[in-house]
């Protein structure tokens, strides 16, 4: 019954703030997601924006307390800290320290702007840019530890490579949402950072999904404790397409005769074309899940039971979400019912899922099974023997 106890896996309860990572966060990113698709579900039912209001909620309580923990890692073990940076697979997911941020942005817009109308729009905007801080931070730092740092092989990829720079296009995303809520000169601000953000993220993205792709037509399937990261594709796939039909939507508000007179004609050609070359762009990057999804589902089929649970599951969640999400934006967009359905399906699986994964992830971590982060020793260039370390149950 020892080992059943909290946090019985670890020597001492401290344990757990010295070898926390920033995987934590994708339980966050998860969590805020799943209550932005309860709130834009097809087909509403009493009960069902509240419900989604309390995943918000409940996503800020966590985002707060892994939080804490971090900053209590760095205060008090600085050199643990310092080891995740150059650790080659835990340091990548401090790109989900923004993406879970952002979805607390679009939750202050769905639920709190119709709430408490302006203190709300400017806690949005207010929010919106230190996200965009955390992900610009996120997309240059990471790469940098990786290009002088981190020791990598074509055989051990995994798709967690591009996690650092997908922050970008999430914030991309959330600036078409929180453009809803502002003033015109704030969306015309809000419209091109986006489309910044954008370009600085996926064209990244998809260069590493190219080679993700090689690898797996030279060395076959990742190992079984990171198979499950080949899902997260899914997450740039919905994120590009959902990212450019919303900016497209925000720029035809913004630049036309009504909204603003005194606009160029290169300005107000933009805006009346942006959002159709939006709707063509996203329904073609929308696709790209759709060879993509059916693949990698049958792969995780042939290897299901064998699949040990790390917080790499969490890659169901987000990942799928957010793909989730750009179909219920081609819904509206379209008026085609066949995106409605989907939409709601996907949403069912992805609420589904979160409780199961989120179940699985309170036991792990009561017991203390899922803050074995680190342990000896994967090689990395340059850097001190102390801090050699190997990945751990904590990630993919």
């Amino acid at each position: 019954m020892k080992q059943l106890g909290f946090l019985s896996q670890l020597d001492h309860p401290i344990e757990a703030v010295r070898q926390f990572t920033p995987a934590w966060f994708t339980v966050t990113m998860g969590t805020g997601i799943t209550s932005q698709l309860l709130y834009t579900f097809p087909y509403p039912f009493p009960g069902l924006e509240q419900l989604g209001w309390a995943f918000w909620w409940l996503n800020i309580v966590l985002f707060t307390l892994f939080t804490i923990m971090q900053l209590a890692q760095a205060v008090i073990f600085p050199k643990e800290a310092l080891l995740m940076l150059h650790d080659p697979t835990q340091s990548l997911f401090v790109g989900a320290v923004p993406m879970g941020f952002a979805t607390i942005v679009n939750g202050i817009v769905f639920f709190c702007v119709p709430r408490f109308g302006s203190p709300a729009v400017e806690a949005a905007w207010v929010t919106f840019w230190i996200d965009t801080g955390l992900s610009l931070v996120s997309g240059w730092l990471v790469p940098y530890y990786m290009f002088m740092y981190h020791r990598h092989r074509m055989e051990t990829m995994t798709s967690v490579w591009f996690f650092p720079m997908v922050p970008g296009v999430v914030t991309a995303l959330s600036a078409a949402i929180v453009a809803k809520v502002v003033d015109n000169g704030r969306a015309t601000q809000l419209l091109f950072t986006g489309y910044v953000l954008w370009g600085m993220t996926i064209p990244i993205a998809y260069f590493v999904i190219a080679i993700f792709f090689q690898r797996l037509m030279l060395h076959s399937l990742p190992a079984k404790e990171s198979l499950v990261s080949c899902l997260l594709p899914m997450g740039p796939f919905g994120a590009s397409s959902g990212a450019l039909m919303s900016l497209g939507m925000v720029a035809m508000d913004v630049f036309n005769e009504r909204t603003a007179p005194d606009a160029n004609a290169a300005l107000l050609s933009f805006g009346h074309s942006a959002a159709g070359v939006g709707l063509v762009a996203g329904l073609i990057l929308w696709g790209f899940g759709v060879w993509w999804l059916p693949m990698i589902a049958s792969l995780l089929c042939t290897q299901w039971g064998t699949l040990p649970f790390n917080m790499g599951w969490w890659a169901f969640i987000f990942p799928m979400g957010i793909y989730c999400a750009a179909t219920d934006t081609l819904a509206k967009l379209t008026g085609l019912q066949f995106f409605q359905v989907m939409g709601a399906i996907l949403t069912v699986a992805i609420f589904l899922g979160w409780i199961c994964i989120m179940g699985m992830t309170v036991v792990r971590a009561w017991q203390g099974h899922l803050f074995r982060a680190y342990s000896p020793s994967q090689p990395m260039v340059k850097v001190p023997p102390e801090f050699s370390v190997r990945n751990g149950t904590n990630g993919v």
